[in-house]
């Protein structure tokens, strides 16, 4: 197996092609890791103070990696979501540009099969619906 330099190479176990993992895919999945970090309890979130400074840190790297496919994009937006939890799947406290920014990133993430990078709070929301009354 090589290892590339926008990803990993591995060998799934149904098929004997290599697939290869995207770097924003990595980057998402350690931004992941990093917020678990910080939802410690607070006496221990004290000690372990990093993870949001690590964060911000990943984020400026990834906003620097220029996307070269849908998938990136919707890995790139899924940062955004998951770093603005102040943002209601309703729609209804968000500025003009958060509205556009989130719409967009639901219709990525169904264009592109990605359902699994939204919150939990978007799935099975009727924020289309909402949006329209």
């Amino acid at each position: 197996m090589q290892t590339k330099p926008n990803g990993r190479l591995f060998t799934s176990p149904q098929n004997t092609e290599p697939v290869q993992t995207s770097q924003f895919e990595s980057f998402f999945k350690i931004w992941l890791m990093l917020e678990r970090q910080g939802e410690l309890t607070e006496e221990a979130a004290e000690e372990s103070e990093g993870a949001i400074p690590a964060q911000t840190n990943l984020m400026e790297l990834v906003a620097s990696v220029e996307s070269k496919s849908m998938e990136d994009l919707a890995y790139k937006l899924a940062l955004w979501r998951w770093d603005a939890p102040d943002i209601d799947a309703t729609g209804t406290c968000m500025s003009r540009g958060d509205l556009v920014a989130y719409s967009a990133f639901r219709d990525l993430v169904k264009l592109t099969g990605l359902e699994l990078l939204m919150r939990p709070e978007d799935i099975e929301t009727g924020f289309y619906r909402d949006q329209m009354l």
